[in-house]
């Protein structure tokens, strides 16, 4: 029971929301962004785990208990989600370019 949350910003795309009523419960994730800051929002269900990719991250950022940062990317970090709800933010954005 995994899922991958990676948002690719750019292309004139600034926000973007989705869910999903899984078996094990509501997966959701919704990011915008403002300028050059990133705002990721997501929950993931119980017994669940989520690979998330964060743009423009770095392996500085803060992350919130039940988030685990697995390394560095080139273009951001990714982590792994344990249950709950998140919010994760970012000053740069890495856009992705074409």
């Amino acid at each position: 029971k995994k899922v991958r949350i990676a948002p690719i910003p750019g292309e004139g795309i600034t926000w973007a929301k989705t869910s999903y009523e899984s078996p094990y419960g509501k997966i959701s994730v919704d990011w915008k962004t403002e300028g050059s800051a990133f705002e990721l929002n997501f929950t993931v269900p119980s017994n669940t785990t989520a690979e998330v990719l964060v743009s423009g991250a770095d392996a500085s950022l803060e992350l919130p208990d039940g988030i685990t940062l697995v390394g560095e990317t080139a273009s951001g970090i990714e982590c792994i989600a344990l249950p709950g709800v998140y919010r994760l933010n970012t000053l740069e954005l890495c856009v992705a370019q074409s």
